[in-house]
This record gives C-alpha cells, sequence and structure tokens, in this order.
C-alpha cells in the first residue's frame, strides 16, 4: 500500500519585509502616490548635487548593511489557500485569513465599492503607493463583507482578462496578468485554469504582473486596475486590493555552529560536542570482511553497497581534495543506500536530542514522478516505525527525511528541482504507513546540480505531552520547526539511530535511474552549521 500525503500546519519562518531603500521615497523613483500630478512628481526629482552624492554615500552604507542580495518570493499557477506554489510544496509566508493584520507582508493599495447588479462591466480601481522596485507585482483581492463577486481570468475566451495601467511622463503602459487565479479556503486544489476569478471574505483573487526594469526607473503619476465582472454577483461588495511584499529579507546570518570552529570539517570529529563524522575520504576495505565475521570496526551498520566519487568530478564546495558517496537509484531497486548509526554501539547509551548534518547533492537531469526518504532518525527497535508498521507510542518511530517528484524542467522558478521534507512516524496516526510533510520554504526546494547543506535537529516529547522538538535548516536558513511532536508514550523509547536511509518510494520504482550525492556527515549535541571554507590547498 502506497503512503498517504499529509501536511501538517507548521511556523514557516520565512520573513518578508519592505525592502530598506523604499524608506527614502524623495530619493528614488520607486514608490508614488495615485494623486500626485504629472508636474509635480518631476519637480520632485531636481535633486542638487550635495544630495546626490549623500544619496550615493547612503546606498553604499545600506549595500555594507545587506551584504546578500535580497530575494525575490516565488508564486506560480498552481498556487492555493495552503501554498504559494503547490508544484514545489512552498507555503505562503502570511495568514491569508487575517490579510488585513499582515502588515509586515501586505499593503493596502485600493478599495471600491461594487453595487451588485448581476450584469458583466468594467470596474477600474485607482491604486496608491504602489512599490515598484519589485520586477514581478502581486495584487491578493478580497471581499471586506460578505459580498461575492467574481471577474473574468486570462483562460477566459471573453479576452476580458484584468489589465494594469502605469502613467509614466512618456505616456502609460499597460500590463497584462502573467498568472491569475482564485485562492479558496475550502479546496486543495490548484484553479489557475478557471476562467473566472471568485472573490469573497474567504476567497482570494490573485493576480501578477511583470513589471520590466526600465519602467521600474520611471517616476509614476498614476496607476489602475481594471477588471471586468461576470454577471454573477452576490450582494454589494467592497473590493481591497492589497499589494503582497514579495522581497524575501536577507537571511540573517545563523548563530555561529560547532562548523564555524573547523574550517573544512577538519578535526570536527574532536569537538567534544560531536558524536561522529563521517566525510567518505578513507575507505577501509576489510570493514565487509570484520561485519560479516561479527567484528565490526566501523561507527556504522547495516552499511549497502556505495561508490565513492572524487571531489573534483562532482564540483565539491571544499577546498580539500577526498570523496563524496553516491546514492544510485535504479529502476529495479527501492534502496539507493542505507548507513545506521547506533548510539548504543557507540556511546553506550541513547540520547533523547540529537542533531544531524550533511551536505546533498541530485545530479542533473534526474527526473522522477515519486519521491522517497532521505537521511533523518530512528527510534524503531526492529518493532515499528517504518513500512506500514504504525507507531501506538510504545514499539517505535521514526523521523526521517523525504523527497517529493522533481519539477517540470520549464518551470519558472524552480526547473527541474525536487521538495523536501520529513517522513514521520508519530505515536497514534490514523495512517499506519506514516506522514510525509514538505519543509515549504523556498530553500527546502533543491536545484539540480548544485549541493546543499541539510541540518535537522530532534528533541523527543515527554512520554504523553506534545512538547517533542524538531527543527530544519537548508544551507544555513531555518525552513521549518515545530514544537508538538509526540513521538512517545513511554520513556522507555529514545534515539536509537540516525538513519542515513536513501530509499524510493512507497510502492513504486523510479522510470529512470538517477543519482544522489552525499557527504560531511556530522552527529552532534548542539547546533552544527553549514562548513566553514579554509584556505584552498596547492
Amino acid at each position: 500500500m502506497a503512503e498517504k500525503n499529509v501536511e501538517y500546519p507548521h511556523n514557516d519562518n520565512m520573513q518578508i519585509v519592505p525592502i530598506a531603500m523604499n524608506v527614502h521615497v524623495n530619493l528614488l523613483p520607486v514608490r508614488f502616490n495615485a494623486m500626485m500630478s504629472t508636474n509635480q512628481s518631476k519637480s520632485h526629482y531636481q535633486v542638487p548635487i550635495h544630495m546626490r552624492l549623500q544619496t550615493v554615500f547612503l546606498l553604499f552604507s545600506l549595500l555594507l548593511c545587506f551584504p546578500s542580495p535580497a530575494a525575490q518570493f516565488a508564486t506560480d499557477e498552481s498556487a492555493t489557500y495552503d501554498y504559494a506554489s503547490h508544484a514545489a510544496l512552498v507555503r505562503w509566508p502570511l495568514d491569508l485569513s487575517k490579510i488585513s493584520e499582515e502588515k509586515d507582508h501586505v499593503a493596502l493599495v485600493g478599495s471600491t465599492f461594487v453595487k451588485d447588479e448581476d450584469r458583466e462591466r468594467p470596474v477600474l480601481i485607482s491604486l496608491s503607493s504602489l512599490d515598484l522596485q519589485q520586477n514581478n507585482l502581486l495584487f491578493l483581492l478580497k471581499s471586506a463583507n460578505r459580498g461575492k463577486i467574481s471577474f473574468f481570468s486570462k483562460e477566459s475566451k471573453a479576452l476580458k482578462e484584468a489589465t494594469l495601467t502605469l502613467h509614466a511622463d512618456s505616456g502609460p503602459l499597460y500590463l497584462s496578468p502573467t498568472l491569475d487565479t482564485s485562492l479558496n479556503a475550502g479546496s486543495r486544489l490548484p484553479q489557475g485554469d478557471q476562467e473566472y476569478i471568485r472573490v469573497t471574505s474567504s476567497q482570494i483573487g490573485l493576480l501578477a504582473f511583470s513589471l520590466p526594469e526600465a519602467q521600474r526607473q520611471q517616476a509614476i503619476s498614476k496607476a489602475e486596475l481594471l477588471i471586468h465582472l461576470t454577471a454573477k454577483q452576490f450582494a454589494d461588495s467592497q473590493l481591497e486590493v492589497y499589494q503582497l511584499n514579495q522581497v524575501v529579507k536577507p537571511a540573517k546570518e545563523v548563530r555561529p555552529g560547532i562548523a564555524a570552529k573547523y574550517p573544512d570539517d577538519i578535526n570536527i570529529e574532536t569537538d567534544a560536542q560531536v558524536f561522529h563524522a563521517e566525510n567518505f575520504d578513507k575507505q577501509d576495505l576489510l570493514a565487509p570482511l570484520m561485519s560479516w565475521l561479527g567484528k565490526q570496526q566501523s561507527a556504522w551498520r547495516n552499511v549497502s553497497k556505495y561508490e565513492r566519487v572524487p571531489h573534483h568530478l562532482l564540483n565539491h564546495y571544499a577546498n580539500t581534495e577526498g570523496y563524496a558517496a553516491k546514492a544510485h537509484f535504479r529502476t529495479n531497486k527501492h534502496m539507493a543506500l542505507n548507513m545506521d548509526y547506533y548510539f548504543a554501539d557507540n556511546l553506550s547509551k541513547e540520547p533523547e536530542e540529537v542533531y544531524l548534518r550533511y551536505y546533498l547533492k541530485l545530479e542533473k537531469g534526474a527526473d522522477f514522478a515519486e519521491g522517497g526518504k532521505l537521511p533523518g532518525f530512528g527510534g524503531t527497535y526492529g518493532r515499528a516505525g517504518w513500512g506500514g508498521r504504525a507507531n501506538d507510542g510504545y514499539n517505535g518511530w521514526s523521523a526521517r527525511g523525504t523527497f517529493f517528484n522533481t519539477l517540470p524542467k520549464d518551470h519558472p522558478h524552480w526547473p527541474s528541482s525536487m521538495p523536501i521534507g520529513s517522513y514521520f512516524y508519530e505515536a497514534g496516526q490514523d495512517n499506519k504507513y506514516g506522514d510525509r510533510v514538505s519543509w515549504g520554504h523556498q530553500n527546502s526546494v533543491l536545484s539540480p546540480g548544485q549541493w546543499h547543506c541539510i541540518e535537522q535537529r530532534i528533541k523527543l516529547n515527554s512520554p504523553g505531552q506534545q512538547d517533542g522538538i524538531f527543527e530544519a535548516w537548508v544551507d544555513g536558513v531555518q525552513v521549518y520547526q515545530r514544537h508538538n511532536l509526540n513521538m512517545r508514550f513511554s520513556d522507555a523509547l529514545k534515539i536509537e539511530k540516525v538513519w542515513m536511509n536513501f530509499y524510493y518510494g512507497g510502492a513504486e520504482l523510479p522510470d529512470k535511474s538517477f543519482n544522489m550525492y552525499l557527504d560531511n556527515i556530522v552527529i552532534a549535541s548542539a547546533y552544527i552549521g553549514p562548513i566553514k571554507k579554509g584556505p584552498k590547498g596547492p
């Protein structure tokens, strides 16, 4: 029986904030008021030379304060009420049920009263205080009362799609939507192919317009949004238009982890907080024989056969020579690679809190329709927590990672990329096959051909309490956290092992073979963090 995908609500840490330079409205022609006249806007930008020099100095200072470039928050035609991209399993960074309260994420830029006339007609909405520094303008439309309206989408045969008009000195600029859809709180499925956009107090219209670079530099005196209503309307509606500030605040540097003290992870295994480190550079040719004889020398058990690949063939991130492990997914086999680190074997005790960090690369050209398992944690004890063996709170649990199907190679934001998340066997779940959960962050959609630093933390719950903690970081950015984990009813269950598991399926097998690569595993009692690069070797 195939596993069922269930998405938990969670606290996504992605922050959407206004870009810092927009606070200087009089110096940068990127904001406007719809009431400003064209002549006023011309005189407004005749800045004296000493102020221009101050501006240059100010901008240089801002760049020093924000060394990481701001990223654009992305959405697509698969957007739903829960997901900015259902295809990539990326969640919205705001609560759509409380748009008017999301002051850090949206700004009210327009409002108009729509009388219930039940006839097709155009409605022109004046917009003010737009942020035009973004290359993709996103608008959320909702009704502030119980009124319901619908208007034609770009998929409609009526050819009456919405239009955004920006009035500049050089003349009006007419923009057609690159994306338009309804976000319905009562539906999990995307509605981007519908001919109508429906707007109520709980159903939100989403419109996106691409703004060319040249137009972002112009002074704009007025903006208007034109929509064409259908004849389907219920009650008078107070229509509100919000602009989503989609500039993602540059990620702050995470707190220094253990790895910050050990450039290129050299000697990181000597740290008092590190349980084990593995970089695949050394190969013990006698290990399989010793394991067969029952005289285990390695820290790992249940190690499947794998190939080591030199760094220089993998565009490796480290400044050292060495090897990475290849997880080869075949069309006739589910298991690509497995390694188990048992705490009782290596430490003589089992902890209740562990951090795991490893580096992962999906090869370019990988294309698969299912998904499977990635490294994580286990307390299965050979009894439960995998393969349809449900966790009853006393027999066993697991919290492996998971990967989802690759996106199409023509996806506008994440071509051929792979969303990742967690695969939980929690106590008392209805689904005996466990629950797969996407981490739901833009950073947790992994680009092929690139190395990514994956780190996970688990802290088991107090028996009988839903107070366990799970956190995940990708490339040093926290992408997921839960504080209600429920893995056990008995303290006899602890963290038995780190489970380095690369497994395809479910029941399905891949249609085509593909590879992932693994390196620089660190298991510790505290946050590890990404590798600090050392000086390049000779």
